[in-house]
C-alpha cells in the first residue's frame, strides 16, 4: 500500500527477521512523532540549525532502520545542509520534511497491521 515510502521487509531484515521486534520498534518510532515534531519546530523557530542537524542525523538512521525509503534520504539532505551552514535550504524544505515524517509514520502504522 505504501511501498513507495516504506519497505517493511527491509526493516524486518535489519532485525534478523524478527517481526515482533520490528513491530515494537515501529511503535516506539511512531509514538514519539508529535513530541519529536514539537522539538524540531522549537529548534527551527529558534534558528538552532546545529541542533536540527543533529536531529536530522538521528532521524536519518532511525527511519532507515524501520524501513523508510524516503525519509532517510530527505534527512540526509537536510543534515548535509546543516553541516554546510545552508540554513536557507533547511528553511525551504523544513515543512516538507515534517510532512514526509508524518506520512512515513502513518504508513508504518498501517503496514504493521498487515504483518
Amino acid at each position: 500500500m505504501h511501498n513507495d515510502i516504506i519497505d517493511t521487509q527491509k526493516g524486518i531484515a535489519y532485525l534478523a527477521g524478527k517481526k515482533e521486534v520490528y513491530v515494537k520498534i515501529v511503535g516506539t518510532f511512531t509514538k514519539n512523532l508529535d513530541a519529536k515534531i514539537e522539538a524540531l519546530r522549537g529548534f527551527f523557530d529558534n534558528d538552532d540549525f546545529a541542533r536540527l542537524t543533529i536531529e536530522f542525523h538521528g532521524l536519518k538512521s532511525s527511519s532507515a532502520s524501520v524501513g523508510s525509503t524516503l525519509l532517510p534520504v530527505f534527512a540526509l539532505e537536510l543534515e548535509k545542509a546543516g553541516k554546510e551552514g545552508n540554513s536557507e535550504l533547511i528553511k525551504e524544505k523544513f515543512e516538507a520534511f515534517v510532512s514526509q515524517y508524518r506520512d512515513t509514520c502513518e504508513a508504518l502504522n498501517e503496514a504493521v497491521l498487515q504483518l
